[in-house]
């Protein structure tokens, strides 16, 4: 638990900016590139790929990725349902152990958590993993929700295009 608050820093950015680059109401959208300049350094690598020049990476020193986090009582959408998070995954071992996360806290205490891995795909090569979960009901408005990558096993991974979506 306290390796996450090693996140706060980061995610709170996150949602800062996502907030002033929704696409919809309920869609809040991150492309690392474009927020770079707001990200402090050492949660993002400087990178010469095809259309990416920064990215969000996890490794040996970085188990958490940089991402995604909100109060419910913050989101656009009252009373959502469901969520659906998803980005873009760039995994250097395939079977791969790298999960796309989505938690949900209340005074510090999990009460939600679930992750997809990835399942398929080429090492090397761009994929996008997808998180789809329905939200508990009657939940404080002062519930934390947090959407992250975590690589338990510490492999390198890069990441971009985190979407997190409120239905």
């Amino acid at each position: 638990m306290k390796k996450h608050l090693i996140l706060l820093p980061i995610v709170i950015f996150f949602y800062s900016c996502c907030s002033n680059n929704k696409e919809t109401n309920n869609s809040y959208q991150a492309n690392i590139s474009k927020l770079a300049p707001w990200i402090e350094k050492n949660f993002i690598k400087e990178v010469n790929l095809k259309d990416k020049k920064f990215v969000a990476y996890i490794d040996s020193s970085k188990e958490f990725s940089y991402g995604f986090r909100a109060y419910l009582k913050d989101i656009n959408v009252s009373n959502p349902k469901k969520i659906k998070a998803s980005c873009e995954v760039l995994p250097f071992n395939i079977p791969s152990n790298v999960q796309l996360v989505l938690e949900m806290k209340e005074n510090d205490t999990n009460i939600f958590w679930k992750s997809e891995k990835i399942t398929n795909g080429v090492a090397g090569e761009w994929k996008q993993i997808i998180l789809e979960a329905n939200i508990p009901q009657n939940l404080n408005p002062n519930v934390l929700i947090l959407v992250y990558l975590w690589s338990p096993s510490k492999e390198t991974a890069f990441a971009d295009n985190f979407t997190i979506t409120f239905e």
